[in-house]
Formats: C-alpha cells, structure tokens, sequence
C-alpha cells in the first residue's frame, strides 16, 4: 500500500532545511506564511511526479500557486541545494510505493498567464485525487487588485476590461521575464563558481601531484645518497684491509730482510728440507754445517733411521760436505728420500 503524500511532504521536511529559502521568499511579500508554503511547494513537486504518470490516460495541465511559484524560483537559483533536493523528493515518491521513470522535474516551462486559471482549476482537482492540499491565496490576493471576476466587472465596459487585463498580463510577463533573466544571471554566475571550483580542485590536484613526485625525487635522491655511503663505506673498509694487508706483508718483508741479513751477518743460511712425502721441514744452519748433521736431525723429528734417508742437492746425494762445500745457498731447497722408496 502507498504511502500517503502528506506524510511524504513532512519526511521530507525532516530531511531537508528549507529555511535558506526564507529571505528570498519574504522579499516577495507573499501573505503565505513561509512554514506553510514550504508544504504546499512539497507538494506541487509531488503532484508534477505523479502528473506524469497520468499523461498516459489524461493530458494534465498543472500551474504552481504563486507563493509555491516563488519558492521554486528561489530554489532553482540555490543549483546545488535544489539538486539535492530534487533527488530526495524523486527517491521519496519511489519509497512510498508509487511508480516513476523520470529523473529530473520539469521547471524549463514558464507559466504563462494565459489560461493559468484553468491550469490552477485543474490542479486544484488533482490535488484531491492525490489527498493534498490546495491553497492559492496569493492569486486570490494578487487578483484582488484588478480582478476581472470581482466587482470591477460590474462597472468597466467589456474594452476597458479588455486593456485591462491585457496590461496586467503584459506586466505580469515583464515581471516574469525580468525574474527568468535574473534567474539566468544567476545561474551563469553559478557556472562560473562551478568552473573556478572545478579550476581549483584541478590545481589542488596539480599542486598535490607536484608534491607527491618532490617528495618521490626526494627520496629517491635520499636512497642514492644512502647506497653512495654504503659503496664509499665498502671501499673504505676495501682499502684499509688492502692497506693493513700491505702493511703486514711490508712488515715481514722487512722482517724476512732482517732475519737474512743477521743470518747473514752470523754466517747461517734458511735451508727447506723436502721430504718423500712432500713434506717441507725449515733448518736454519751454518755454512759449515755437515749434510750429515741435517739428516740425523731430520730422521730425529721423524722418528726414523738416519740411514734410511739420502740428501739430495739438484738431484745428486750428498753425505758429509758442508753446504758451502756443495754451495748451497740462502732458502734453497734439499731433497730427502727414502733408501728402499716409499713414505
């Protein structure tokens, strides 16, 4: 079952404030008291909703009342707000069960004076269908002055009262068109607010873009900075053991000059003794040292026979000379091998 509509006209007013409207509304001196003519606009907007589903069996013609009229007017210049509004009002109609295909409400159509008296009969009418209701006494006000169904027409002739409605209409049309092009101005000065805020949202978007790819090169550079320390750290480290490498084998350079030089000095040479297990065994002896010395201090530390080891020197067994006798010289290599061979 629908929802009645004027419980659908006060949700809507919970929902949304209409007293922005208020100073545009009094301005027009309407004798409508705002808190009710915020209803009756409600309501009209439901009522064209809902026209538009009759179309199909009837051709009704609606005219808003003239304080619902000015509100409208009022809204229509307040773009954003009545956009809103409007969506809320369809989306309402939909909720209490009632069926629609538009999307927007018509408001491009200017009520012309011509025939608004019939329009406003038949809206009247509709308004019962759909149990809403129907006031209209600012037309009756503003038709109070020079209205051609009051006593006037008792006492103008039919010409006078003929220019006299057409002067209304003429003045109610300039009225209308004035309000029409301020409603233009308005809106033109809308779209121009819209552009400059679109301008801006793209120039924040911009400005924010710019930013985030500073803060990207920044990092980036950072990280750089952060990889050239770690490689300058490396190659230091590099460095310094190659230095501290070079320093420790300058050191025993130095160390071996000064041990030869004293062996030298003492008249001792570093002889290497091979073995037949390829073993190398370092004697330090005099010039005049014996081979012979050299093996049984060799077989000593084997724990072997002294006879049965040979001493080579360039292949040829020496027993008994000395090394200066055989002409061996500092750090040169004897070999010693077994009498029977094998290790």
């Amino acid at each position: 079952m629908a929802t009645d509509l004027t419980q659908i006209v006060e949700q809507i007013l919970s929902s949304h404030d209409l007293d922005y409207l208020s100073l545009h509304y009094i301005q027009h001196g309407m004798a409508t008291p705002f808190h009710d003519a915020k209803k009756h606009y409600i309501g009209y907007l439901l009522a064209t909703i809902a026209a538009e589903s009759f179309k199909t069996i009837s051709n009704i013609q609606l005219s808003p009342p003239l304080h619902v009229d000015v509100l409208w007017h009022g809204h229509l210049l307040e773009t954003k707000r009545w956009r809103v509004f409007e969506k809320l009002v369809i989306e309402k109609y939909k909720e209490s069960g009632r069926q629609t295909d538009i999307e927007h409400i018509d408001h491009s159509v200017v009520d012309n004076l011509s025939g608004r008296k019939e329009r406003l009969q038949q809206t009247r009418s509709f308004y019962e269908v759909l149990g809403l209701e129907f006031k209209n006494d600012d037309d009756n006000k503003n038709a109070s002055v020079i209205d051609l169904d009051s006593i006037e027409d008792r006492t103008l002739s039919g010409d006078k009262r003929e220019r006299t409605e057409q002067t209304i209409n003429k003045d109610r049309e300039k009225r209308r068109k004035k309000q029409t092009e301020k409603t233009a101005r308005i809106r033109g000065r809308n779209q121009e607010e819209e552009i400059r805020e679109k301008a801006q949202e793209e120039a924040s978007e911009r400005i924010a873009a710019f930013i985030k790819e500073e803060e990207r090169i920044k990092a980036d550079a950072k990280k750089d900075l952060e990889q050239k320390n770690m490689l300058k750290e490396a190659l230091e480290k590099i460095r310094a053991k190659a230095k501290a490498k070079k320093e420790i084998e300058q050191k025993n350079l130095l160390k071996e000059i000064f041990e030869k030089a004293r062996l030298q000095r003492n008249g001792m040479i570093r002889i290497t003794v091979r073995d037949y297990c390829k073993e190398e065994i370092v004697f330090k002896v005099q010039k005049t040292t014996k081979s012979s010395k050299i093996i049984n201090a060799y077989a000593e530390r084997r724990g072997i026979d002294p006879e049965s080891v040979r001493l080579l020197y360039y292949g040829q067994r020496i027993f008994g000379e000395t090394m200066q006798e055989v002409g061996v010289e500092d750090q040169e290599q004897l070999d010693m091998i077994l009498e029977q061979g094998g290790c």
